[in-house]
């Protein structure tokens, strides 16, 4: 049985190519994912050109999303206890980290000049005098 995710996360060091024993190329990177407050590191690999395309350049911290099979691998060490996770990608995307324009601030009101009003009671100078000489 197969278990399939998406994660993402950010990049941590440079991704790095290798050859396999048959000829073709594998492709290692580690993701940083946050998982509520606490933090995940994916060991993630994968054998597609498209996906080393995409990975090709980014630099480290660059924000990535993978999907593909993955598997949880307890380990114990000196008394202490986790989990290996790892991932084999399908598919690999860089998430767009382009920052919006800032928003042009509109100009707060300084209350200089003109008299501030209530709008919860009427005032007269709001109020248009009916003309009864115009036709309805």
């Amino acid at each position: 049985m197969s278990a399939f995710a998406m994660i993402a996360g950010k990049l941590i060091g440079e991704p790095r190519t290798r050859d396999t024993k048959s000829g073709g190329k594998v492709t290692f990177f580690r993701l940083k994912v946050a998982n509520g407050a606490a933090r995940e590191y994916w060991d993630v690999a994968t054998f597609a050109d498209d996906c080393r395309a995409e990975l090709e350049g980014l630099p480290e911290g660059f924000p990535v999303c993978a999907t593909g099979e993955f598997s949880v691998e307890p380990w114990e060490k000196d008394g202490k206890r986790g989990f290996n996770l790892r991932m084999t990608a399908n598919t690999v995307t860089r998430i767009s980290a382009k920052k919006r324009p800032p928003r042009a601030s509109k100009p707060k009101p300084t209350g200089r000049g003109v008299a501030r009003q209530s709008w919860a009671a009427p005032s007269e100078a709001r109020e248009a005098p009916l003309d009864d000489a115009l036709p309805l």
